[in-house]
């Protein structure tokens, strides 16, 4: 992966989670919100079919879990600018609640996968690079906890 690349894929990943960055609940402590990136690369002549699997399957189940709290929001992208080399056309962001909530929507689209008629779980996984895919965890960070450090008066000689 160049330099180039890498850069922008971390600052991505910085801009997507602070545009999933939902106030928190009252009583919730902004360091247990946990956002998951899941990059895939769709085979360009499959991507319809797969984004339609997507809404058909997943969004239905991603938008109860929203309903639930377990979820705050999820988005998915595409890149909007081509990078020479760029490996992934898919990214599946979601801003989880806590942990907890995480573990519950990973063992939602798992029993949502396998619950797919067979020739569709087929198309979708198929549609998947699964070499290239990889899944990233950012936790967000409470700025009012931080301490700033304090300026060091210079001394009068």
């Amino acid at each position: 992966m160049t330099k180039t690349l890498h850069r922008t894929l971390v600052a991505g990943g910085l801009l997507v989670a602070l545009s999933l960055a939902a106030p928190p609940a009252s009583g919730q402590t902004l360091e247990d919100s946990v956002i998951t990136i899941a990059y895939f690369n769709v085979k360009s002549e499959q991507a319809s079919a797969w984004l339609g699997l997507f809404k058909k399957h997943f969004q239905p189940a991603l938008e109860e879990l929203k309903q639930q709290g377990a979820l705050r929001v999820y988005h998915v992208f595409v890149p909007g600018v081509h990078h020479p080399g760029y490996r992934w056309t898919h990214a599946l962001a979601l801003a989880h609640k806590d942990r907890a909530a995480q573990a519950a929507v990973e063992k939602k689209l798992l029993e949502v996968l396998a619950a797919m008629p067979a020739d569709e779980a087929k198309t979708f996984i198929g549609a998947i690079d699964r070499e290239l895919h990889f899944d990233d965890e950012w936790r967000e960070v409470n700025l009012e906890a931080v301490s700033v450090p304090e300026e060091k008066k210079e001394e009068k000689k």
